[in-house]
């Protein structure tokens, strides 16, 4: 058995290739045994059905000095600044042409990078 351990916000934070007890881990919001190996970045915790779910693909649309269908609280780094999205849209503005790397992170979707093609605006 595995032993999995999830903060609040539903993240797994440790893993261990054994059982453990949950009170070795006081802080945690959630400790449960599974039978397979995940990947701590592959699955999130879900509280209401208390159960460990797979991450899915982020689906995102990248257009011209944006991306748009991004899930609500995902944090974006771009150019080493962190923002978090909470409208769905990023849209970047730039100083001369070039393309930007975007790290999407979401808890309960997989990490995505899109390069975003801009222009300068107005």
């Amino acid at each position: 058995m595995i032993t999995m351990v999830f903060d609040e916000a539903g993240k797994c934070v440790c893993t261990v290739d054994d059982v453990v007890a949950p009170d070795m881990f006081p802080g945690a919001a959630a400790v449960v045994q599974v039978s397979t190996a995940f990947h701590p970045d592959q699955v999130w915790y879900d509280f209401v059905k208390n159960t460990v779910v797979a991450k899915s693909p982020m689906r995102v649309e990248v257009t011209t000095n944006t991306v748009s269908g991004i899930p609500q609280g995902t944090t974006a780094i771009v150019s080493g600044s962190l923002f978090v999205v909470n409208d769905g849209t990023l849209e970047l503005e730039v100083t001369y042409p070039q393309t930007i790397q975007v790290v999407l992170s979401h808890l309960r979707h997989t990490q995505k990078v899109v390069e975003v093609p801009c222009e300068v605006q107005g």
